[in-house]
């Protein structure tokens, strides 16, 4: 979005304030079978893929915190096909019958080894995140770049926050942002071009509460940083030890 935001000073304590998105991951079968039946090599992708989407979502003072992920590795828990509205339509029921009553989370999305109908690499309810039962979207796993999945799963998460594709005067030139309609074009990093419009719903907002995310000490969370005791770190300020890795 390029529009500008006309903020009362209460609008403008909640809008810098920090936010948490509890966040879930499923993976289906055929993107378990896809990495060889190997759990920690797709749990591995994940915390890399989450540590670059919070990076997206810092200019919107929103931190994801990771609350699961489930792997379907002994079949799919729902059926998994390639139209995405049917897909969306099933995990969304999943998600409200199956996934809430046991863990509670805020957002919930599925990445799927399914080649998707209509070129489609992501799809998401609009303006979803404050309902039980629409908050998800559904990710192929399209690509082995992190960076590229982080992209798409930004893009889907900001539509289940409300916000729209950029059409026109996205600063980000001569590359795209990330709510750009032509998602494969994404170069930039930015999640939105200036600044977004709010979202109608009230997410929660607590200033205590510490990185409750699944982040492994050692993931890549950019280029040339790591994740060390729950900071983005320079690759060369940490070294592997006995005990795991530690800041010089």
């Amino acid at each position: 979005m390029n529009s500008q935001l006309n903020l009362t000073p209460e609008q403008d304590r909640y809008w810098q304030a920090k936010k948490y998105i509890e966040f879930f991951v499923a993976v289906d079968n055929r993107m378990y079978l896809k990495y060889e039946r190997n759990s920690a090599s797709i749990k591995t992708r994940i915390y890399e893929i989450i540590n670059t989407l919070n990076m997206m979502m810092r200019s919107l003072r929103i931190h994801l915190a990771l609350v699961g992920i489930e792997i379907w590795n002994n079949g799919d828990k729902i059926n998994v096909q390639e139209s995405k509205d049917a897909t969306l339509k099933s995990f969304e029921t999943w998600r409200e019958t199956d996934l809430l009553p046991r863990k509670g989370n805020d957002n919930a999305q599925l990445l799927t080894g399914i080649d998707f109908s209509e070129d489609t690499i992501g799809y998401a309810t609009m303006s979803s995140l404050c309902n039980s039962k629409n908050s998800v979207a559904i990710i192929q796993d399209h690509t082995r770049e992190t960076s590229f999945m982080a992209n798409t799963m930004a893009h889907e998460l900001g539509h289940n926050l409300g916000i729209r594709h950029d059409t026109f005067g996205c600063n980000c030139s001569p590359n795209k942002c990330i709510m750009t309609s032509h998602l494969k074009d994404v170069k930039c990093g930015r999640l939105y071009c200036r600044h977004g419009n709010e979202w109608e719903c009230q997410m929660d907002y607590f200033p205590e509460t510490p990185d409750v995310g699944l982040v492994a000490p050692g993931t890549k969370c950019g280029d040339g940083m790591v994740c060390s005791n729950g900071r983005c770190v320079h690759v060369q300020r940490v070294y592997r030890s006995t005990t795991g890795f530690s800041i010089i």
